[in-house]
Formats: structure tokens, sequence, C-alpha cells
């Protein structure tokens, strides 16, 4: 289809240049990146798969990278933690308790729950 599109618009060979619109995926192959690409003003199934070199020095790489880094960073910071006592000895303990103090804040400055006395035991 991208090939008829083109040759109708009158684009030969030496006239293709195209816009990445986005990297959607990646993988590897013999050793080096191959990244699938959505080309600006074409559809899905006109995507490619094209090497590092080709979209090296586009944003789209850049953004790419940058949403793989943090998808990366939450997968390790929660992947283990299963508990409150993980939670809070954990490494990242300091930032975890303020986690929870802000979420709790948060409940009371929105009067989420009423705090009520203990009932006696018995």
């Amino acid at each position: 289809m991208l090939v008829s599109l083109l040759t109708a618009l009158g684009v030969t060979d030496d006239d293709e240049e195209f816009v990445v619109e986005a990297i959607v995926s990646e993988k590897d192959v013999d050793g080096g990146k191959h990244y699938l690409v959505k080309w600006l003003w074409y559809l899905e199934n006109d995507n490619m798969w094209e090497p590092y070199e080709h979209v090296a020095e586009t944003q789209a790489l850049h953004l790419w990278e940058s949403r793989q880094h943090e998808a990366m960073v939450v997968e390790v910071s929660t992947a283990d933690l299963v508990t409150y006592e993980e939670a809070v000895t954990c490494p990242e303990a300091k930032h975890w308790q303020e986690a929870i103090a802000s979420e709790l804040k948060s409940l009371d400055n929105n009067n989420i729950w009423t705090i009520v006395a203990h009932p006696p035991a018995g």
C-alpha cells in the first residue's frame, strides 16, 4: 500500500524521505537493535522495522528510550515489594515513607474516613 500511494503521488525512489512519527517497539536482530517505526501520515500496517542507524538522530528514538527507562525504573522499584515491612526497610524506604505519609494526608484532607476510639476489649 505504501509503495502504491507514493507512486500515485508521483514520488520516485530518489524523492523518498519519510518522517518518523513514533517508535512503537524494538527487537534485537543479529546483535543490533531494530525499531518498529510508525511513519507520519501513514497507517499502522505501513510500519517498518528499521536499524538503529536509520533512527539514531530522531526525537522519536529519544522519546522511546525515555519511556523504556521510566518503565524499567517502575518495574525494578516495585517488583519485589509485597508487604509494608519490606517497603519501610528497603533501600528506598525514605521514598516509600514519604509516599505513605502523602497518601494518608490526602485521605485525611478529603475526609475519606472518620477516626474513632478503639472499642473496649471483651
